[in-house]
């Protein structure tokens, strides 16, 4: 045969056994489960159990199981091949096979893994043979008919059947051998299972442990008799929905479905209470059959009621306690504290539960204790406690030092489950025993420092004895006596200081007979220190007492104080001085003022005279240069009393003198005299001057009217000056916060100022440079005045300025807050209309003119009867009084005097005192050089009606004497008409004296009521022909208050007036009421009403 049909041959033959004769086979692990397997195994394996995992034991042939469960043990205890023979049954048929186990490490592979190989036994069988040659014939038919060998199917032919009965044989025993052993196996197994059973029926009987055991449709398969304190269960409930089974609990929880068992969020453990308050701990787990698989489940139920009780008086004691304790895992995670440690830090259970314990409020902040603490959890840890004083936070930012420890928590294995830290707060005790050391120190060095005392006290000590002697000395006293300290020991006073013992026995025996303190004795005398020198101490005596209360010597403690002495005598020579130059310092003060108002005096008398002439040389001339010189002797002499005025305001704020008032004011009323004083000069530069109101305003400030009024007029003033085209605007605006104020803003677009300049502008007699000056003229006072007086007024100006550009001078004063105070919105005024010339008033009265300077006499005279004034004068006081009782005798008396003040013989003071003594009632006018504080008063209380100062102002002249004489004219016509009787019931009593005053002035009668019960009262000796009565009283409305009068009869005649605060009320007004008025009251209104009062509504 050819080598080509050989090879042909033997590729037919492999192809043929690979389809035919591979066998059955599969991979297991060490457990024998399926790792791989064959396509096909339904030779050795259960086609209906088969799959590609699972345990290979549980899904073989059963008749197989035993033989292959015992190769694979073998197997994998031997590590080595094992096989066997069996018969493989399948649909009544027998195969003989061999089943081989091989452990697959000796292939290569990893240990543990193990093939099951499954071939029949016969190596071919006669059938098989025949394929095969039926194979070989067609695929080689070259081969069946060139073979010239003789066939071998003939000698092969018996073998098979002899093989077959041989397998079947052994198989047939290993069968019995099998059937016997399971036999066995099952009786073992069966009476394993039937002890099994008894041990769990007596198990279960027995048991003290609530079980259930559910299938998992929640049916009973067994319980416990434990149970039934719980279910109502009788035997009879097996195979019962235990859902459908009545329990003593207060409330039990749904039972979990196998699925949600497995489930770990599924909480299996639960706490129930049955109606009789004991406690138990459910828990579900799965109920597993043999195969490892869930068929129910076990509820058991586990009486806690001891333990829950226990641990409740274990957290009563421990938090009963007033230390602090908690639990911590090994690793120092706070699992529990009790009430006086979270109540220390100030902290509850869900701030620090769970946290590290390290990192909880008691230790934060506090790195040294913090490493204490990890120290010692790191020891308790490993089993090792440990304890230590260290320091912790409390509530309320406070540290405690506390007697801290730590310790483990073992099972009985020793290995430590918990870390149990403690505390006691020792901080008190830390206290205690600090000071206690303190004591101890104290006292130890004590004699110490008494024995110190003795030795280096600047201050002499000793001791002496009952007589007198020295039994104890210091050095220091020792150098003052000049003799050593061991040689007064045991010498008497009077041996060494007889200079001083006359005057120390008598008193150092007085105090040893009566045992008191004697402190500060002064002593004098001389020493061997210093012989012949005085010298002075002060001594304290201080009995030394023995056994029963006895003086037994005298301790002395003694201070020289020669030098104070001499301190004190070189002190009083030093005040003497000092007294001396503070009645210097007063005497300059003082005749500084003096130097001051005669200063005064003296340039507003000549000034007086020069303007006064000014004026009358102004009323003749005609000529324009004429009247132009005059007027320039005018503007210069008023710059010079502005300039004194200016200096007298200065001398009184730097001494303390000027006084500031604080009334309520207008802001609106003040802006707008401001302006009003300030529009002729604005208009004669053709400036426009206005104001600007930004937003509501108070209705009043609290200040000083008269300096508010001042400076403004001072700040616009200068604006007005340095502006020569443009505007001047006063801008005003109310800020609420962050504090109240009103801020006066004075802008104008003059020269403006660079930063050099602007910081000079408020120092005294100091201008921004010296052409300011000579351009502008001034004395440089006018801001630090109007500074100094916002200063006193709590307030301040600042200013802001741009050279060329114009400036911005603002003046802040405080203001009340908006609840205190009403805002409104003032009416804006944006420019001014030119101003006309103030139009002096006519006095056609008799005047008599009194001054000892004859030009200014002569201005006087003729600026009263330029006004239509009769004027007599007098050059001095004697001749005024002489002409004042000469025109009364001829009943042509004077309705006015003009009087001045400084004169000489009889001053201006004496004469108006005099006057006034001689029945002279008639308005005195007082003229005045002296513009000094106080001045005012003290002309209103020599008698004077009013004061103005010298020079004289025209004007201001004329309107006293028309306003003070022409009152007067008034109220004696007013007298002879008809006046009322008029009864004012008012409970606001300034609004009342105020209304009284002005219906005084105008003839009438009026009484005061300030509530209905007043009023009444006044009834009994007034009948009023008028009432003017508030609607709201503070004790009775004006209704019932009115309808009460009206029912006397005395008023019937009565005219009744409602004065009210709104006009709403005016409807219920006419019921009761003859008139009704709005408050506040028009005076002229009311005083015509009361020309002719009648009652009608």
């Amino acid at each position: 045969m050819s080598a080509l049909m050989s090879r042909e041959l033997n590729a037919i033959a492999q192809r043929v056994l690979l389809e035919k004769f591979t066998p059955q086979w599969a991979i297991v692990d060490d457990d024998f489960q399926i790792l791989e397997k064959s396509a096909d195994t339904s030779g050795f394996l259960n086609s209906q159990l088969a799959c590609s995992e699972g345990d290979i034991l549980q899904q073989v042939q059963d008749f197989l199981r035993s033989g292959l469960q015992r190769l694979l043990v073998q197997a994998r205890t031997q590590q080595q091949e094992t096989r066997d023979h069996f018969v493989l049954r399948i649909n009544g048929d027998s195969k003989p096979v061999t089943l081989t186990v091989q452990p697959l490490s000796a292939a290569g592979c990893e240990g543990g893994l193990f093939m099951v190989i499954v071939q029949e036994s016969a190596a071919l069988l006669d059938n098989d043979l025949a394929e095969l040659h039926t194979g070989i014939g067609k695929h080689s038919p070259a081969l069946q008919s060139g073979s010239d060998k003789p066939s071998r199917q003939a000698p092969i032919g018996g073998l098979p059947l002899e093989h077959e009965l041989r397998l079947a044989q052994a198989d047939l025993a290993g069968t019995v051998e099998e059937l016997d052993t399971s036999k066995q196996q099952l009786e073992l197994s069966d009476s394993a299972l039937r002890r099994a059973n008894d041990d769990l029926e007596n198990l279960l009987v027995g048991s003290q442990a609530a079980t259930l055991f559910l299938d998992d449709e929640h049916r009973v398969l067994r319980f416990t008799p434990a149970v039934c304190d719980i279910y109502n269960l009788v035997d009879e409930d097996i195979n019962r929905s235990i859902l459908d089974i009545s329990h003593r609990v207060d409330h039990m929880p749904v039972l979990p479905s196998l699925s949600e068992l497995n489930d770990s969020r599924v909480n299996v453990q639960v706490q129930v209470q049955t109606h009789n308050g004991r406690c138990f701990l459910r828990q579900v787990l799965p109920y597993r059959r043999s195969d490892k698989r869930p068929g129910g489940m076990v509820v058991t139920f586990t009486d806690i009621t001891d333990a829950m009780m226990a641990e409740q008086f274990t957290h009563k004691v421990i938090n009963s306690l007033h230390s602090f304790v908690g639990v911590c895992t090994t690793d120092g995670t706070l699992l529990q504290a009790n009430e006086s440690a979270l109540n220390g830090a100030g902290v509850s259970e869900v701030d620090v539960y769970g946290r590290d314990f390290r990192e909880t409020p008691w230790w934060v902040g506090l790195p040294e204790s913090q490493r204490l603490l990890d120290g010692a959890i790191s020891r308790a840890a490993n089993g090792e406690g440990s304890r230590f004083d260290v320091q912790i936070n409390l509530k309320g930012n406070q540290k405690a030092t506390v007697d801290f420890q730590i310790q483990p928590m073992c099972n009985p294995d020793g290995t430590v489950t918990h870390l149990i830290p403690s505390a006691i707060d020792v901080t008190h005790r830390r206290q205690m025993e600090v000071a206690l050391e303190l004591a101890e120190l104290k006292s130890r060095s004590l004699l110490q420092e008494i024995e110190d005392i003795y030795n280096s006290a600047p201050i002499g000590l000793c001791v002496l004895d009952r007589n007198l002697r020295w039994t104890r000395i210091n050095k220091h006293l020792a150098e003052i006596n000049g003799i050593p300290a061991e040689d007064h020991i045991g010498k008497s006073l009077g041996e060494l200081l007889p200079d001083i013992a006359e005057e120390a026995i008598p008193l150092l025996r007085s105090v040893l007979e009566s045992g008191e303190i004697v402190r500060n004795i002064p002593l004098s005398g001389t020493t061997p220190a210093y012989p012949g020198v005085m010298r002075h101490w002060v001594e304290s005596w201080i009995p030394v007492r023995g056994q029963n209360d006895e003086v037994t010597g005298i301790n002395i403690v003694a201070e020289e104080v020669t030098e104070k002495h001499q301190s004190e005598e070189r002190l009083k020579v030093l005040k003497l001085q000092a007294e001396d130059a503070r009645e210097q310092a007063e005497n300059a003060n003082r005749f500084k003022s003096e130097f001051l108002a005669n200063m005064s005096h003296e340039i507003r008398t000549p000034m007086t005279a020069i303007l006064g002439y000014a004026d009358l040389l102004e009323s003749h001339l005609t000529d324009p240069d004429n009247l132009q010189s005059v007027r320039t002797i005018k503007r210069n002499g008023r710059f010079l009393i502005s300039l004194i005025n200016d200096i007298l305001d200065l001398s009184k704020i730097e001494s303390g003198k000027l006084e500031l008032e604080r009334v309520h004011v207008s802001p609106v009323d003040i802006i707008e005299q401001t302006l009003d004083m300030m529009k002729m000069q604005a208009d004669r530069k053709q400036l426009t001057l206005g104001v600007d109101y930004v937003g509501k305003l108070p209705v009043t400030l609290e200040t000083d009217p008269t300096r508010l009024r001042q400076i403004l007029v001072n700040l616009t003033g200068n604006a007005v000056k340095f502006t020569e085209q443009g505007s001047v605007t006063l801008r005003v605006e109310y800020q609420e916060t962050p504090d109240p104020c009103v801020f006066f803003h004075i802008i104008d677009t003059g020269i403006g100022m660079s930063e050099e300049q602007q910081a000079d502008v408020f120092v005294a007699f100091r201008q921004a440079d010296s052409s300011i000056s000579r351009r502008f003229g001034g004395s440089g006072l006018g801001l630090a005045i109007s500074q100094r007086l916002a200063s006193g007024m709590d307030g301040e100006i600042s200013i802001k300025s741009e050279l060329g550009k114009g400036s911005t001078l603002t003046l802040k004063l405080p203001a009340e807050e908006s609840g205190k105070s009403v805002l409104v919105t003032p009416q804006m005024r944006q420019t001014l209309e030119p101003s006309e010339p103030l139009q002096s008033p006519r006095i056609p009265y008799r005047l008599l003119a009194v001054d000892d300077r004859r030009d200014v006499l002569h201005v006087v005279q003729h600026i009263l009867e330029d006004a239509g004034a009769k004027v007599s004068t007098a050059s001095g006081a004697a001749e005024a009084l002489r002409k004042v009782s000469k025109a009364k005798m001829a009943s042509s008396g004077f309705q006015a005097i003009v009087l001045d003040m400084q004169m000489p013989e009889i001053n201006g003071y004496e004469a108006a005192t005099t006057l006034r003594e001689q029945g002279f009632d008639e308005p005195i006018i007082a003229l005045t050089a002296n513009a000094m504080k106080g001045e005012r008063e003290r002309c209103l209380a020599a008698g004077c009606t009013d004061y103005l100062t010298k020079p004289i102002d025209r004007h201001l002249l004329l309107e006293a004497l028309a306003r003070h004489v022409g009152n007067k004219e008034n109220l004696a016509r007013q007298a002879t008409q008809l006046s009322q009787r008029i009864l004012l019931v008012e409970d606001h009593e300034e609004s009342a004296r105020v209304l009284k005053r002005l219906l005084e002035r105008s003839g009438h009668t009026v009484h005061l009521a300030h509530s209905a019960a007043q009023a009444m009262a006044t009834l009994e000796s007034l009948q009023p022909t008028v009432v003017l009565a508030d609607i709201g009283l503070p004790d009775e409305d004006g209704y019932t208050l009115v309808a009460r009068m009206q029912k006397l009869p005395v008023l019937s005649d009565c005219v009744f007036v409602a004065l009210t605060g709104s006009s709403e009320l005016e409807e219920s007004c006419k019921e009761l009421f003859d008139h009704h008025l709005t408050k506040p009251v028009e005076i002229e209104r009311l005083r015509l009403f009361l020309k002719n009062p009648s009652k009608v509504v």
